[in-house]
């Protein structure tokens, strides 16, 4: 076996990490909850909810930090925003006020007003979404491939440094990475080149030997292809391309780039 690149960059959730489906079912846990003690569709709430937590989320004085290293209002509904920064002692300020209001808000919609119930349901979503740190089925037996290979692997992304790191310890992959770069602990999130650079200055490596694979064309595709970090864009779900993002290879399943990382023989 001939090893094409040096380096492997490799995105966390949604790539690694079921992070869409394990906030959804977190989300139904709660709705399910909550319709046992009142009328409620929990699909219908979970939107609700959603859309809610989105608008107070967009709101917030912090916001504008939260979106530079790239928290997405579903997470910051269980972050603890731990870290020892100045944006992150404003997050925590703000934490408490956000993860309630933005249940009550969504139950104001169907005009339950109970502060009481929001904070269960606040804390009762932050202890399912704890329960859910699963990866997809092909990634471990990815990751293993590429460590007998003896690739450089690095983990790339996007968030809130407790959480992230969260997520790290509870899916057991940490192991595997020699590197392991977080946008809220570097200051600088996909796509931006610095995150990038990080990854390869600390790896030892360069752009051409290096691939990028992840599920987001507009951060890990975009990013990898203005670095000219060889892009795989893993389309478990067969999306249609409509972003004008190209990536160099599509792939459905982790293991269809390990014949993008070695050739047979040589």
């Amino acid at each position: 076996v001939r090893v094409v690149y040096k380096t492997v960059l490799i995105d966390l959730d949604d790539t690694l990490l079921v992070e869409e489906r394990s906030a959804y079912l977190s989300f139904m846990a709660v709705a399910e909850y909550l319709g046992s003690y009142h009328d409620i569709i929990p699909e219908e709430f979970v939107a609700t909810v959603r859309a809610a937590a989105r608008e107070l989320w967009y709101s917030l004085p912090a916001h504008g930090y939260a979106k530079s290293i790239g928290i997405a209002s579903h997470e910051a509904l269980w972050a603890e925003f731990s870290g020892d920064t100045a944006e992150q002692r404003e997050l925590l300020k703000q934490r408490d006020f956000y993860q309630k209001h933005a249940w009550l808000n969504a139950l104001g919609k169907y005009n339950i007003n109970d502060e009481d119930l929001a904070v269960r349901l606040s804390s009762l979503f932050r202890e399912e979404r704890r329960k859910r740190h699963v990866l997809f089925d092909d990634a471990v037996m990815f990751l293993d491939r590429l460590r007998e290979m003896k690739v450089a692997m690095a983990l790339i992304s996007n968030g809130t440094p407790d959480l992230q790191r969260e997520k790290i310890r509870g899916s057991g992959v940490g192991h595997f990475f020699r590197c392991i770069a977080i946008s809220g602990e570097i200051g600088h999130r996909k796509p931006r080149g610095e995150i990038f650079m990080h990854c390869l200055r600390s790896l030892g490596s360069s752009a051409g030997q290096s691939i990028m694979i992840g599920d987001r064309l507009d951060t890990d595709i975009q990013g990898a292809n203005d670095m000219g970090i060889t892009s795989v864009w893993l389309n478990r779900d067969c999306r249609r391309n409509l972003s004008g993002i190209v990536p160099d290879f599509e792939i459905h399943g982790l293991t269809e780039a390990i014949p993008l990382v070695c050739e047979a023989g040589g």
